[in-house]
């Protein structure tokens, strides 16, 4: 029965694995607002 226990925790992993490539269309939306893309999280760029 602990190896089925075992492999719950494997799917737990996975989940945060799916996280990852949602911050990265947020990482191509500050580049397109300014150069720096610093300034898009500010809200205006000089």
């Amino acid at each position: 029965m602990q190896s089925s226990t075992e492999t719950d925790v494997v799917a737990v992993v996975e989940e945060p694995a799916e996280a990852e490539p949602a911050p990265a269309p947020l990482i191509l939306l500050e580049p397109l607002e300014g150069d720096s893309g610093v300034c898009a999280a500010d809200g205006w760029c000089d």
